[in-house]
């Protein structure tokens, strides 16, 4: 069992009093696999090494870069649906957590914020700018094209 696995199952009496605090507010709990994922996003130290290599960042200025991405996932995971403009334009190449010291698995906590944009994805408010002025025009005109 490594360092990751012990602290996560530390926290289970602290996440069964959430779950209990919060379960007639209908707040869904992480899964075992997301909180090891949100841990192993802490790891970042914010070096940047990440960013020198994102080739997204360097071809789209509204990107956050993947440093953003880890560190906002692991401190604030419910920030989620404040990304959904800038979350989709990672390409989850890799090349991040290959320079990455710390081995942060940026492209797969991408994965991650995007699956919880696609929990929330009933409600439109946190679908993409994009998306939502697509989804006006197939429903105004039957087409997705201007």
């Amino acid at each position: 069992m490594n360092i990751e696995e012990e602290r996560a199952n530390a926290m289970r009496p602290a996440r069964e009093r959430l779950v209990e605090h919060y379960k007639k507010e209908g707040l869904v709990p992480l899964s075992a696999r997301d909180e090891l994922l949100l841990i192993a996003a802490a790891r970042c130290v914010g070096c940047g090494l990440c960013t020198l290599v994102c080739p997204v960042l360097a071809a789209e200025p509204r990107y956050c870069g993947p440093r953003t991405v880890a560190m906002t996932a692991a401190r604030l995971p419910a920030a989620a649906p404040a990304a959904r403009n800038v979350i989709f334009y990672c390409t989850t190449c890799g090349a991040c957590e290959v320079a990455c010291p710390r081995k942060v698995p940026v492209p797969e906590t991408v994965a991650f914020l995007r699956l919880m944009l696609a929990r929330l994805a009933e409600d439109e408010e946190y679908h993409p700018e994009r998306l939502r002025e697509v989804r006006r025009r197939v429903r105004a005109r039957g087409s997705p094209y201007e």
